[in-house]
Parts: C-alpha cells; structure tokens; sequence
C-alpha cells in the first residue's frame, strides 16, 4: 500500500514539475517589410516589446545576421536571385528569452518543457536584376502614356448654406456649429469644390474651426470674449476670388 502511495505522489509531483505553461507576448520588429537589390546590402532591426532578445534567420544561404542577440542587429545580404528567379524572403524571426512565467532548464531529468516563444517576425524580400528591369520597363511605359489634356476649371459661386438661420441662432460659450458650403464650378467634381476655411474675431484658443471638405465645425471656447462675432470664411482653392463668409454672434 506504501509503495502504490509513494508511486501515485511522484507521478503526481512529476506531472506538476513537468507540465508548464507561457503565456504569448508580443515583440514589436522594425522595419517590419524591406526589399534588398545588392549583396553586401544591409538591413538593421530593432526589437521592442520586451528584453534579452534572440534573432534568427530562417534561410542562412541567402543572408545572415551580424549578431544573434540584443535590441538591434543587423542583416546582410549574400546572395541574390539570378534567373528565372525572380524574388526570395527571408525571414528574421525574434523571441524573448526570459518571458514571464516561463522555465527555462537544459537539464532533461527534470522533465520540464523549455519556454522559448516566437514574438515577433520581419521579412526582407531579395529582389533578382530580372524584376528590377521588369519594374524599369514598367515605369518606362507608364511615361510614355499619353495624358489627357486637362480642362481648366471655372468656380461660378461659393455659397455658405443657411447663412440667415446660422447668422440669427443663440450661440453660447461651449457651442459646436456646423457650417456648409455649395461651390459651383464647370466642370464639376472634388477638386473644384475643395475649399479653405478660416477663422476670425476670436479671442480664445479654445474657439477652433475643423475642416471637413464642403463642412466645417465651429468649436466655441468656454472662455470666449462675450459678446463677441467671429467670422468664418469659405474661399474657393482653385479661384481666390471666389469666397463666402458668416458672421457668428457669440451673446452668453
């Protein structure tokens, strides 16, 4: 009876010591994307997230790292593809060493499970001389199309939207406003309706306009001057002529 105890207590004990578990942590690897042309070519990386760092590379034929640990190493380019290929990866791959929670042991009796987690992962994309004439040819033939001729575009009016109502509201201190804009132009389209917004008779930095294409808000500060009229402008970005304004009293 003794022995089947002391046999179920070790297992036991065995199972404990044995079984443990890490959580997953996140390594924040910069740049996290880069493309190489030339043996020789270097990259660094930097690691953030955590500390004692361990870099790897996935493929040490094409490029290998000038050091294997710390926040920054460096990557150096050996070999680049030669035709028909025309890119290759690689992959530099960082853990943490000492997460929390974790065991680390190279001692086997002890049947624990070593804990090092993969945290973070950059790639470098070896581009062959093949895909950088593709690339060349490509720009090339994007020069050479032909544009079409642009038409020069004629702002007719800009319009703030509800002026009178705007202009005869109660506006206090802490206020927000909406303020539209119609802009008439030939032809029509974004470009010419986009608008520059301004701002004056304001005593508070508080008192703020936010632009929002053919909108804009009027944010009055709680420390405004009271009584007090601030203006705000619409002035058409492709004629300067071409404006529209209204005037906000500010009473309490």
């Amino acid at each position: 009876m003794k022995i089947i105890y002391a046999l179920s207590l070790f297992t036991l004990l065995t199972m404990l010591v044995g079984c443990e578990t890490t959580e997953g942590y996140l390594i924040d690897v910069t740049p996290v994307y880069t493309e190489v042309t030339a043996v020789n070519q270097r990259v660094t990386l930097s690691a953030k997230g955590w500390s004692d760092y361990v870099w790897d590379v996935e493929n040490p034929e094409i490029g290998y790292l000038t050091s294997s640990h710390g926040e920054s190493v460096t990557y150096v380019v050996t070999v680049i593809p030669e035709p028909p290929t025309k890119y290759e990866t690689q992959k530099i791959i960082v853990r943490a060493r000492n997460m929390p929670g974790a065991t680390y042991s190279s001692n086997t009796s002890t049947n624990k499970t070593v804990q090092v987690e993969y945290t973070g992962v950059a790639s470098v994309r070896h581009i062959g001389k093949d895909a950088e004439e593709e690339e060349k040819v490509e720009e090339g033939k994007e020069d050479e199309k032909v544009e079409t001729p642009t038409v020069a575009t004629k702002v007719i009016s800009v319009t703030i939207l509800d002026k009178k109502a705007i202009e005869i509201s109660d506006i206090q201190r802490g206020d927000k406003v909406t303020i539209r804009v119609s802009v008439v132009a030939e032809p029509s389209g974004n470009d010419a309706e986009a608008v520059d917004w301004t701002m004056t008779g304001n005593t508070s930095q508080n008192t703020t306009i936010t632009p929002l294409g053919t909108q804009c808000l009027l944010t009055i500060g709680t420390n405004e001057t009271v009584p007090s009229v601030i203006t705000v402008k619409a002035t058409s970005k492709v004629d300067k002529s071409k404006y529209d304004d209204v005037r906000i009293a500010v009473m309490h």
